[in-house]
């Protein structure tokens, strides 16, 4: 136990990853599927509402959360940032309504909350229900709350999605509605897009490690490979699905939700846009 603990405090991260990884043997390439049940079936019905993964998410936010260091960002924080500072420049506000769509525990309320002490919000995190039930836990937060299923999108200043919607099996009908939802800002950050006209659905296979921020680990924690559906979005498709509401104010080159598909171009991309 000392050698490994001497070895994760020496070597570069990048080397710490590749060992983990490389004790799995390799890891299967991602299969593309024509429709999301189909990638669902290579899975045996698993999806991203996995315990595990919300246990360690919540372990890291709430580990960030109570760290006298400063608080870490990452380009899809910052991206959240410059966005709320954009409409608080706009529109004068000193109070946000927020929904943070696949928001996990919340830790953009408190990187946004850190940049904007003066602001008051209303941080509504819309997650499957284990992340909700343990982001629940972390904390007793007044201005943010969480939620399984939010019927009515109206109403919210700002609609903040990053990363998650091609984990969402609903994607179509949420997309649909959060554009005709009226809200005036919009932020897709982290979204996977592929060249050519039509939607790709993946099978991911991901170690457990790589979820949720930071570095730290639990104790006792076991590594292991999970797999999940993912829809990689035709790029062509979802900018015309965009521009018929929405004005792209500015977007972001994100590979940071990057999967390599072979035999298709694939990439990532961040949106911001405000209701036409």
């Amino acid at each position: 136990m000392m050698l490994k603990s001497c070895l994760k405090k020496c070597l570069p991260p990048v080397l710490v990853d590749f060992c983990r990884i490389f004790l799995y043997g390799r890891l299967p390439a991602p299969c593309v599927y024509d429709t999301w049940e189909k990638a669902c079936e290579r899975l045996h019905g698993k999806d991203y509402c996995d315990r595990e993964i919300s246990a360690l998410v919540a372990f890291r936010t709430e580990s960030l959360l109570r760290s006298p260091a400063p608080l870490p960002f990452s380009l899809s924080a910052l991206q959240t940032i410059a966005a709320a500072g954009q409409i608080l420049i706009d529109t004068g506000k000193t109070h946000l309504s927020v929904l943070d769509i696949g928001g996990a525990c919340g830790l953009h309320y408190h990187q946004a909350k850190r940049c904007f002490p003066s602001i008051s919000f209303d941080w509504h995190v819309l997650e499957t229900p284990v992340m909700a039930e343990d982001g629940g836990k972390i904390g007793n937060y007044e201005e943010l709350k969480f939620f399984t299923k939010i019927n009515d999108l109206t109403g919210y200043d700002f609609i903040h999605c990053s990363g998650s919607l091609g984990y969402i099996p609903e994607c179509d009908s949420l997309l649909d509605s959060i554009l005709g939802s009226g809200c005036e800002y919009v932020l897709l950050s982290r979204t996977s897009h592929v060249k050519g006209e039509k939607d790709i659905f993946i099978a991911q296979w991901h170690p457990l490690h790589l979820n949720g921020p930071g570095r730290i680990l639990p104790p006792g924690f076991q590594d292991k490979v999970l797999g999940y559906p993912a829809r990689i979005f035709s790029k062509e498709r979802l900018e015309k699905k965009l521009r018929r509401n929405y004005t792209i104010r500015w977007e972001v080159d994100d590979n940071s939700a990057f999967q390599s598909v072979p035999g298709y171009e694939v990439g990532g991309i961040s949106y911001f846009m405000q209701e036409k």
